[in-house]
């Protein structure tokens, strides 16, 4: 006999059991593995997670944004004058750069090179310099990854940036900047999550069988996709951890701890999967025979 989804919409007079676990609970129950929220997560909760996931995505960036912009806000009252101090004067006029400082000339802070200004083509690559930014005649070198990327300036027609306004810019990006990084990481991360979630849902559905009835091991598509939000949802918790941790930058440390995080996401979904397998809640399982379900509760077996 095929085990029906429990919103398999087939011959369905009356709607599934609602959910028992809000999603403000499932927050924190993640990190569990109480049998009932899983149940819940796996037979009851509609859709496949996504929705979920864009509500933990936003909890996560919300204390990294306010942690950016009280590090911004720090460095604008104690360093900002002096990070501006070495600053050119910079005029793009027709696609073209003038200066008012001898070339070439490396903009530094603490030590640290950020920028190389260049405007008579004797540097042509930013080989040599830690900086990662080039200041040529008529382009401006990107260096990230390792390659460089050159950026055309044609299409500026007028242009100026000296020490008092960047200082000002500085100054007024206390107001801005942490709604401007929320957004933009928040977009990105919850692209890759999204992204991700369909990556391990599909994994799921495959490496159980490829929608094989549940009586024979298989888990389909839909609740693997929610075991997979909350595998993400408990990495997406340590990984906030260990971002606010007063860690060195190390890309070492950032790819044993990538590993580590997948290793966590692993073994949440095998847990899922052991549990998606078990028998649904009584209400779901009178739903699924189609009779008229009880008022859900949480399941007495668990």
């Amino acid at each position: 006999m095929h085990t029906l989804s429990c919103f398999d919409p087939r011959m369905r007079t009356t709607p599934p059991p609602p959910p028992t676990v809000s999603w403000s609970t499932a927050l924190w129950k993640s990190f569990t593995f109480d049998r009932a929220f899983w149940q819940d997560v796996i037979w009851r909760w509609p859709g496949a997670g996504v929705m979920y996931l864009h509500l933990v995505v936003t909890v996560i960036w919300l204390p990294l944004t306010f942690v950016a912009g009280a590090k911004l806000v720090h460095f604008v009252a104690t360093d900002a004058e002096a990070y501006v101090a070495g600053f050119p004067m910079l005029l793009v006029e027709g696609g073209d750069v003038y200066t008012d400082v001898e070339v070439p000339y490396v903009w530094e802070f603490e030590g640290q090179e950020l920028m190389v200004v260049d405007t008579d083509g004797g540097t042509r690559s930013l080989e040599g310099y830690d900086a990662n930014w080039l200041v040529m005649q008529d382009t401006v070198v990107w260096r990230t990854s390792g390659a460089e990327i050159p950026i055309p300036l044609s299409f500026i027609p007028m242009f100026l940036m000296d020490r008092e306004l960047l200082l000002y810019e500085l100054r007024s990006a206390r107001l801005w900047y942490p709604m401007l990084y929320l957004m933009c990481c928040w977009l990105v991360s919850i692209t890759y999550r999204c992204i991700q979630c369909g990556v391990y849902g599909a994994a799921i559905w495959a490496l159980t069988g490829f929608g094989k009835p549940r009586e024979h091991g298989g888990v389909e598509f839909m609740p693997a996709m929610r075991i997979a939000s909350i595998a993400i949802t408990v990495v997406l918790g340590i990984d906030l951890v260990y971002e606010l941790l007063p860690l060195p930058d190390s890309w070492a440390l950032d790819a044993l701890w990538g590993l580590v995080c997948f290793g966590v996401a692993v073994y949440w979904m095998n847990r899922g999967v052991i549990l998606a397998r078990l028998e649904p809640p009584a209400d779901v399982r009178a739903w699924l025979a189609g009779d008229n379900p009880p008022t859900p509760t949480a399941d007495p077996a668990a």
